[in-house]
Order: C-alpha cells, then sequence, then structure tokens
C-alpha cells in the first residue's frame, strides 16, 4: 500500500505533467482537454490546478474558464535566466557548429536604446580593437534591425531607427516586417565595411534579448550566406531554447 509519501510525490509528478502540457499552449486549454492531455481524470486534474492556482503557478481565464501557465513560473524562470552565462551557451553551440566559419561572431544586448557588446569571438585576423565587451557597438544597422524588427517598439508601430511612425515610412515598416517573418537581418556592408547577418535570441517570456551576428567577406557570395543563414537560425534556436523559449508556430 502506498504511503502518504508516495501519494506526495505522486501529486507532484502529475502536477508537473500539467504544467507541462499548458507551457505548450499559450492561449490555455479547458479542463477537460488538460485531463486528455495528461491522461487523467477530470476530478484529479481540478484538484491539481485548484493546488497551482492558490500558488500562482497556473491562472484561470474568467471569460473562458481556459487555464494557463501563471506568473509565479516566470518568476522562477527569470531567476534560473538571471543565472545563465549567455556567453557559455553561445560558445557552446558556436564550437558545435561554427568551428568552419571564417570571421567574427557577435553577440549583443539592448540597454537603453544602445547595443552593447557582450561578447566577441574573433575569426583569423580580423580583430576590431574598438570592439569591446560591455561597450556600445558603432556602426552595425544589422544588429539594430534585428533588435528594432522583433522589439515590442516595432509592434506598436514605432520606428527607434528613424524616431517616427512605420506608417509614415511604408519601405521601413515592410523590411522590419520581413526580417521579423524571415528570421535575420543581413547587410552588404556592416561593422569594417563586411557583410554580416544577425538572428535573435528570445527568452522564456518570447522578448529578444539578444542577438547574435556573424561578420565576414566570405558572407558577400550568395551561396555562401545561405549556408551560415542557416546555421546562425540553428544556433539562435539553441540559444533561445536553453533560455526557455518555446516556438509555438
Amino acid at each position: 500500500m502506498a504511503n502518504r509519501f508516495d501519494d506526495k510525490v505522486a501529486s507532484v509528478s502529475k502536477a508537473l505533467t500539467i504544467l507541462e502540457e499548458l507551457s505548450k499552449e499559450p492561449d490555455g486549454m479547458g479542463l477537460i482537454e488538460i485531463s486528455n492531455r495528461v491522461e487523467m481524470n477530470k476530478t484529479t486534474v481540478y484538484r491539481l490546478l485548484t493546488s497551482l492556482m492558490e500558488k500562482a503557478f497556473v491562472e484561470q481565464d474568467e471569460a473562458s474558464g481556459r487555464y494557463s501557465l501563471g506568473l509565479k513560473i516566470l518568476t522562477i524562470a527569470s531567476a534560473l535566466y538571471d543565472k545563465m552565462d549567455i556567453r557559455a551557451i553561445v560558445r557552446k553551440y558556436a564550437g558545435e557548429l561554427l568551428g568552419e566559419f571564417s570571421g567574427s561572431i557577435l553577440v549583443s544586448r539592448e540597454l537603453n536604446r544602445e547595443y552593447i557588446l557582450v561578447d566577441y569571438i574573433p575569426g583569423g585576423d580580423d580583430y576590431d580593437a574598438n570592439l569591446r565587451e560591455g561597450e556600445a557597438i558603432r556602426g552595425s544597422q544589422v544588429i539594430q534591425q534585428v533588435f528594432v524588427a522583433n522589439g515590442a517598439l516595432w509592434q506598436q508601430g514605432r520606428n527607434m531607427l528613424h524616431g517616427s511612425s512605420f506608417r509614415e515610412d511604408a519601405l521601413l515598416r515592410q523590411k522590419m516586417k520581413q526580417i521579423a517573418i524571415q528570421g535575420y537581418a543581413e547587410e552588404e556592408r556592416d561593422i569594417g565595411d563586411q557583410p554580416a547577418i544577425a538572428a535573435p535570441v528570445f527568452n522564456f517570456s518570447k522578448n529578444v534579448v539578444y542577438v547574435v551576428s556573424l561578420h565576414s567577406p566570405l558572407l558577400s557570395d550568395r551561396k555562401q550566406q545561405s549556408r551560415w543563414i542557416l546555421t546562425l537560425l540553428d544556433l539562435t534556436s539553441r540559444i533561445s531554447g536553453d533560455l526557455g523559449f518555446v516556438n509555438y508556430v
């Protein structure tokens, strides 16, 4: 006969299973749908959901009755996220995917509308003494475009590139939309007049938190560029996954 400790362990396991399923559905799920997904009876699922709601791990929409992850999950994820060393994560995957890349790899973040260098992996003899970790990156359109295209300000219709509304610049609005859809930006001349490509890294709350960019003369060749775009997207997808991002599309 199972003792009370075993019962508690089983309940925790079931609750975690419910949280895992809810993490896959950003719009939430109804009680019956959750019950079917986790293969538990409705009474058990309802009891566990009630307990999770008391601790703010789950919330319920009053209008639809659907359940979704609560804010407490974001608090826990944020604590873990803050402990992560993004440079170690990038270099781990860069070593696997970019070992043959002849060029520089930059990791940047946005701070007060400036783009700060987080990590710089120089390639070959193209080291740029003006690039220092912790300092603002100058002269990179490709990095700026990725942040703007994937940022909340873009979604609100604002243009940080020129300080005007996107509605006032149809071409720029279309370019930002295209970057967001395709998942990367490219420029024929960027830092050091070199071609560059860049892609976003998302965190658990679906916000772009870093941009990884590749800079190299070889990117002027369209075939080479296509190859490294696919590799870059694989790289940023893996990093985003480690930061808790789930792509629901």
